[in-house]
């Protein structure tokens, strides 16, 4: 059966925005106070960059969330509301940041409250946060060695890469699983199903490819029949199922080569997409999730390894041991 691949139809929900203005408004202010008082006070720049991934991916797990929850089904929109969330902590971690210099160039000493109410102060007054970003430039306040503080376009160069960092890493895990399947009857997302089947590898990908493409699974049915044989390499067969509300919703499956290597003992897992949320009918996952034994399948075609069929032998001729026909 050729349904073909999935394709998102775009549509946002309203919910999707009012979660961003929560994530805006709650999430992202804690997280700014958190990042800059770690940013500060850590002293090591390797440290401070795994901070800063680390923000990032907190911000694209938020949008990652209400992506899902919100159920928005549009690529592009989340990209561009990752992009404006990572802009919103940008000002907002600066706010935060900010006032830990002042109170640290006073020697106030660790005065929560009152760096709370200066942080607020700032976000009502971008233009000092500004005046405040121009003077600390100008001195800089960290250096990479001894009596040599980093400032001019080298500093301004670290802010810059340090917010492409952040929206970088956000995007990224923003758009996790971003082409999972949703079923518009039903209103809801896709479940991917916990069982999966692993297969031998193809002869040849484009070809098996182009077979899935075209609605012939009889040779992908074959390799899941033969199982694997180098744990090493193998295919992994992912099952999306729609809700039960709708019955005469299509399943999706993904193909995907797996490679396991072993790298100073322990196991790493790498896999690559062949085929992503195609469309298939419910017999066929069945099929692929409970195969037969390796023998020749109905309608399957010859030529994938199978024996061929056993034929029965021909009845024997008469009076060869049957017993005589009873008279009425």
């Amino acid at each position: 059966m050729n349904i073909g691949y999935y394709k998102p139809s775009g549509k946002v929900s309203p919910l999707f925005f009012l979660l961003f203005l929560l994530i805006i408004a709650i999430a992202l202010p804690i997280l700014s106070v958190v990042y800059s008082h770690l940013i500060y006070y850590i002293p090591f720049i390797y440290l401070n960059l795994l901070v800063t991934i680390g923000a990032g991916a907190v911000i694209g797990a938020t949008m990652l969330w209400a992506r899902k929850a919100g159920k928005a089904r549009n690529r592009g929109v989340v990209a561009i509301f990752t992009l404006l969330a990572a802009i919103a902590f940008e000002y907002l971690q600066w706010c935060a940041y900010i006032p830990i210099v002042i109170a640290e160039a006073l020697e106030e000493g660790f005065d929560i409250v009152t760096r709370l109410w200066d942080t607020l102060d700032l976000l009502v007054t971008p233009s000092a946060v500004y005046e405040w970003a121009v003077l600390i430039n100008e001195n800089g306040i960290w250096g990479l060695s001894k009596g040599t503080a980093v400032t001019g376009a080298l500093l301004l160069g670290v802010w810059i890469a340090e917010f492409l960092i952040i929206t970088v890493a956000a995007i990224i895990v923003g758009q996790i699983g971003a082409g999972d399947p949703f079923s518009e009857a039903g209103g809801k997302w896709y479940k991917q199903s916990k069982d999966t089947a692993q297969a031998c590898l193809p002869a040849d990908f484009d070809a098996m490819k182009a077979r899935l493409e075209a609605g012939d699974i009889s040779e992908l049915y074959h390799l899941v029949r033969t199982g694997i044989v180098d744990s090493s390499s193998f295919l992994k067969i992912e099952f999306y199922e729609p809700p039960a509300s709708v019955q005469s919703a299509p399943y999706y499956l993904s193909v995907n080569h797996v490679t396991v290597t072993i790298k100073q003992g322990k196991e790493n897992e790498n896999s690559n997409t062949i085929v992503g949320h195609l469309g298939v009918d419910r017999t066929t996952v069945e099929a692929l999730r409970a195969p037969q034994p390796l023998q020749q399948a109905p309608g399957e075609p010859s030529g994938w390894g199978a024996p061929p069929p056993v034929q029965a032998p021909p009845l024997p001729p008469p009076g060869w041991g049957a017993p005589p026909p009873m008279n009425g």
